[in-house]
């Protein structure tokens, strides 16, 4: 293996023995880089994003949080494919792992020099304090419907959406 395809094998390394345990203990199933939760009718989402500046030798990533509901399964902007879970670009609410945490923006970098261990403490602690903590509370029609009336979003009109989650079924409008 060359330097240059290392990093990306590290990552993948990363996911596998530091963070897919610690999300499966909590009931996550994984899908490569994102994870899945459902209660009920909610959908917890949290994906690690590769940088668009990775580059082979050197991968950087941060972590994007996200969570929806089976009754805007089918209503764009969220639309996502029948069997299949959302993905995180598909949650009616969405954070970014620096926002939840306090900060502008929070990237880790991986290169084939990586402490894993260390590594992955750092970012189960994160996880586990800010994004967990942020997710967890939403996993329900009832508290997405309150998050939504309370801060908003802003691909759709709030009222649609706290309607489509209180009956289930609704025509969610995206915004113009």
């Amino acid at each position: 293996m060359t330097l240059e395809t290392r990093a990306q094998s590290v990552f993948k390394r990363f996911v596998d023995e530091e963070i897919a345990p610690f999300l499966r203990e909590r009931g996550f199933a994984r899908s490569g880089s994102t994870f899945h939760v459902r209660r009920d009718d909610a959908w917890g989402v949290v994906n690690f994003q590769r940088s668009a500046s990775s580059t082979a030798a050197q991968v950087r990533f941060t972590v994007n949080v996200g969570a929806t509901s089976e009754h805007l399964r089918d209503h764009p902007p969220w639309k996502w494919g029948g069997g299949r879970r959302p993905a995180e670009s598909s949650c009616v609410v969405r954070e970014r792992i620096g926002s939840l945490s306090g900060q502008s923006d929070v990237w880790w970098t991986i290169d084939h020099e990586a402490h894993l261990a260390r590594l992955g403490e750092d970012v189960r602690a994160v996880l586990a304090d800010y994004a967990l903590r942020w997710l967890e509370p939403l996993l329900s029609n009832d508290a997405l419907a309150t998050f939504v009336r309370e801060h908003g979003t802003v691909e759709a009109d709030e009222a649609e959406i706290v309607a489509a989650l209180s009956r289930g079924r609704a025509s969610v409008v995206p915004r113009c």
